[in-house]
């Protein structure tokens, strides 16, 4: 009866520990690399903040460089976006940078004066699990 249940234990550490793969070495969310250029008049943008907001969770952000060219990131630790439909925001450099995370959702009213531009791209973009490369020209 012991041996028996030296391998049940053994068998249910190993189930348990594949069961908890993803626990600890991924987001724990599918998530895809996600890269593009933002332009305006057909010349590229420096330092716009991209954000694409999913229908459901967390928001993904990138900045651009003296390209025009963004990759998202969904955390500090973490590249890419949440596969599906996502709204797309772009706020291009003012006088004074926004403040707040990005990650709620939401951000603080931007102050008036402060120079800052921002679209709404007019319809909704797919994020798939490879082949996510937008332009968005403004």
């Amino acid at each position: 009866m012991s041996r028996f249940y030296s391998w049940s234990a053994a068998g249910f550490c190993l189930v348990v520990l594949f069961a908890c793969q993803g626990c600890f070495g991924g987001s724990g969310v599918p998530l895809a690399d996600v890269e593009g250029v933002v332009t305006k008049d057909g010349k590229p943008v420096a330092a716009a903040t991209v954000v694409f907001n999913p229908s459901e969770g967390r928001p993904s952000s990138g900045t651009t460089d003296e390209k025009g060219t963004f990759h998202l990131q969904f955390t500090e630790d973490y590249d890419g976006a949440v596969l599906g439909t996502h709204n797309v925001t772009i706020s291009l450099p003012g006088n004074s940078a926004p403040t707040g995370p990005v990650a709620s959702g939401t951000r603080p009213q931007r102050p008036k004066g402060s120079g800052i531009e921002e679209f709404k791209w007019p319809e909704p973009v797919t994020v798939e699990k490879s082949g996510n490369q937008f332009t968005f020209d403004l």
